[in-house]
């Protein structure tokens, strides 16, 4: 429970605007169910708790605030591909209605596991995790996003074949990420960016939207 207090006290003083007890809730039982989990399974890279809480929670956080905030309620929609411990796939039911299906992919059998489990911890009735391998053209979706699973520009390129004309492709960068000057695939188009420095490490984020045209 302290340590649930800690990450509250933590998202509350960087990102205030992501609070909400409903919101903490389903954080704090997702951090329950990783901390469980990690004492047997290696599920996540970070080690240090800031590192957790700044570079996994509040990260993720931000990028999925920004993406609803980006395209709207009109989403029916989403999938994350390469989700692992759920950063950020986990987040955006936070932000995102009942009315809005995010479907998790992670072909790893213990994270897809782990998914399950806190997914249904955290009380997310309209989540569903899918261990299938995501190839191009495998479904078309409002939204994907992927999180340090492919290069930019091979994700771009994956990412164009699983949204419908009109759809958005959301991918994660570090600023000092030079793949991003390569060239964009063909019919994406920038919809919206947001640059960022995450409040601890001072690292520089961005997430960036690209809208697939009709």
């Amino acid at each position: 429970m302290k340590q649930a207090t800690l990450l509250f006290d933590f998202i509350s003083k960087y990102a205030p605007t992501v609070e909400g007890f409903d919101r903490f809730q389903k954080l704090e039982k997702h951090y329950q169910e990783l901390q469980q989990w990690g004492t047997v399974f290696n599920l996540i890279g970070a080690k240090e708790q800031t590192d957790i809480f700044e570079a996994l929670y509040l990260d993720s956080l931000i990028s999925a605030q920004f993406l609803f905030l980006s395209v709207g309620g009109e989403i029916k929609t989403i999938h994350d591909v390469g989700s692992g411990a759920g950063f950020p796939g986990l987040m955006f039911p936070l932000f995102f209605d009942n009315h809005t299906y995010t479907t998790l992919h992670e072909h790893r059998r213990k994270k897809s596991s782990f998914l399950k489990t806190a997914s249904r911890e955290m009380g997310l009735t309209n989540v569903t995790v899918s261990m299938d391998r995501v190839v191009a053209g495998a479904f078309l979706s409002d939204v994907v996003t992927s999180r340090a699973t492919f290069s930019f520009q091979e994700w771009l390129k994956l990412g164009k074949t699983l949204v419908r004309g009109g759809g958005f492709v959301a991918a994660y960068l570090a600023c000092s990420d030079k793949k991003e000057k390569a060239t964009v695939p063909e019919g994406l188009v920038e919809h919206a960016r947001l640059r960022y420095t995450l409040p601890v490490s001072k690292r520089s984020r961005e997430t960036v939207i690209y809208r697939r045209m009709v």
